[in-house]
């Protein structure tokens, strides 16, 4: 970006401002995709708990009902494959001890709610979850990918508005600016991104410009002036779609796993998946706040 010498008719200044402003939502994305990835991880690691559900009731008829959920041995090892018996010896071992640890963490906090749901007064266990509660826990459930398809939608939109920006006369902009209610809107256009960077994925854009190109050549001005900065909007609408297709598989999976298993009480959900019945205890106490 430093050898950007001229974009449009921005300033000497305008240009620093303007590629300090692309490296600034560039980081913010990325720290904000990090920190999906966390949280998206531990989300599915706490699936698998409902989706061996019967692997957790043979553990727990031969050792009881503290059991860890998931059963240890060189069967289940999926370490990187080394080379010789000893580096084979070492991986599976490796393997294991790292099982064993984040098993006995989930061990623990499993534990630790299914206490905490005897002990709290807010929900009868027995009561009826209802279809409206259910809902609320799998868009809970999804709420990372729901928060990443917003976070990339809008920093598709605001990259192209910066973009677009420095091709419209300036007077115009600042017509914009100062009248924003007396000045027409970009309508929007469709956007196609690369095959090699975004697959070729389209996506709805709405930059906040005037209505100053006509319809669907907005993205042929970007190409036609060589834009370095195309190859981000075209991997962000890739991401936003994975973020997309993830949220409606899990969705559906989710919502079909509560249905299959029969959940119909508090209680049913805590004994399918008690970091579920956390989630949907957790979501139901913000709820009373908010009104309070």
């Amino acid at each position: 970006m430093e050898d950007i010498k001229q974009y449009g008719d921005l300033t000497e200044k305008e240009l620093f401002e303007f590629l300090d402003e692309i490296k600034s939502d560039d980081e913010d994305i990325q720290e904000a995709q990090s920190e999906a990835i966390e949280k998206i991880t531990l989300e599915e690691e706490h699936v698998e708990l409902s989706e061996e559900e019967q692997e957790n009731r043979e553990i727990e008829a031969r050792y009881g009902d503290k059991m860890s959920w998931t059963g240890l041995g060189p069967n289940n090892c999926r370490g990187v494959k080394l080379f010789g018996p000893e580096g084979q010896r070492r991986a599976a071992m490796a393997s294991i001890e790292a099982k064993r640890k984040k098993s006995q963490r989930l061990k623990e906090d499993r534990i630790r709610i299914q206490r905490e749901a005897f002990r709290q007064e807010y929900i009868r266990l027995s009561d009826p979850i209802g279809n409206e509660r259910i809902k609320l826990l799998v868009s809970s459930l999804v709420k990372e990918h729901t928060r990443m398809v917003d976070k990339y939608s809008t920093y598709i939109n605001k990259r192209l508005t910066t973009l677009l920006n420095p091709f419209i006369p300036r007077r115009l902009r600042i017509c914009k600016s100062l009248y924003p209610d007396s000045i027409r809107p970009c309508p929007g256009f469709l956007y196609k991104a690369s095959e090699e960077y975004g697959a070729g994925l389209t996506f709805w854009a709405m930059p906040n410009i005037p209505y100053y190109f006509a319809q669907n050549t907005e993205q042929k001005v970007l190409m036609e002036h060589k834009s370095p900065f195309l190859v981000n909007v075209d991997q962000s609408i890739k991401f936003y779609h994975e973020h997309l297709k993830k949220r409606a598989d899990k969705e559906l999976k989710y919502a079909s796993l509560i249905y299959q298993k029969g959940v119909y009480s508090y209680f049913d959900l805590l004994r399918l998946n008690p970091f579920w019945y956390e989630v949907l205890y957790n979501d139901l106490q913000n709820k009373i706040k908010e009104m309070v």
